[in-house]
């Protein structure tokens, strides 16, 4: 009896949860500024019609009632947009800056400050005056993304990111689009995992089996058992 109940309480702790994907749309740019002179680097310029767009991936739904907490090491995978550059997860070229959120009492982002980087030119180890591209998403999930700006001071970001700008020169390559603000992270899925016992069911055959278990043990002590 002991070593079922052992089994039944480490069945409900080794269920893995389901993974949850959150979708960030920003707002089209409201504001967009132009390079002036393209001298270094990949220039082109944001339009009216590009937004920052942000999807990712948690092995569980997020703690409830974060501050601004960091959350990289739940993220398990994401891709973003600014309308030019890509950011994926796997990119040795993307740089993780910041990545913080608020949630509510169910674990749903209510507020959010991240900022992602892309280096231009590929290497673990950049120098001042490389170019790079980023983008923001600042408390009010208001956005801005930066093309082909020129890096004036490397470090570890304070997501903990090695080989991350920390901070940058605008000059006359560089282009800018603003966002005003817009809806919080949606959760777009929730995974499900593939057709077999759910863990409700699993607990209710094993409470079937205990309490069968536990009959038949008092029957025995009882006398009451056939021969």
């Amino acid at each position: 009896m002991k070593k079922l109940l052992a089994l039944f309480v480490l069945l409900l702790a080794s269920v893995p949860a389901s993974a949850v994907t959150y979708s960030y749309t920003g707002s089209p740019y409201t504001v967009t500024l132009d390079f002036t002179a393209c001298v270094l680097g990949n220039c082109a310029n944001f339009t009216a019609t590009d937004n920052v767009t942000v999807q990712f991936v948690t092995a569980q739904r997020l703690p409830a009632n974060l501050v601004f907490s960091d959350i990289g090491p739940l993220v398990t995978s994401f891709t973003a947009s600014d309308g030019l550059t890509t950011y994926a997860t796997g990119d040795a070229n993307v740089r993780v800056h910041t990545v913080t959120v608020s949630t509510d009492a169910n674990g749903a982002v209510t507020d959010a400050d991240i900022t992602v980087e892309r280096w231009q030119t590929a290497g673990a180890v950049h120098a001042l005056g490389d170019r790079f591209d980023f983008f923001q998403i600042t408390p009010g999930f208001i956005t801005q993304a930066f093309h082909n700006a020129s890096c004036s001071g490397i470090g570890v970001s304070p997501a903990g990111t090695a080989d991350t700008c920390l901070a940058a020169v605008a000059d006359t390559g560089i282009s800018q689009g603003n966002g005003v603000a817009s809806a919080p992270f949606a959760i777009l899925a929730i995974g499900i995992a593939t057709q077999v016992p759910t863990l409700s069911e699993y607990a209710l055959i094993l409470l079937a089996a205990l309490m069968a278990l536990a009959a038949m043990a008092s029957m025995r002590r009882n006398g009451h058992t056939r021969s």
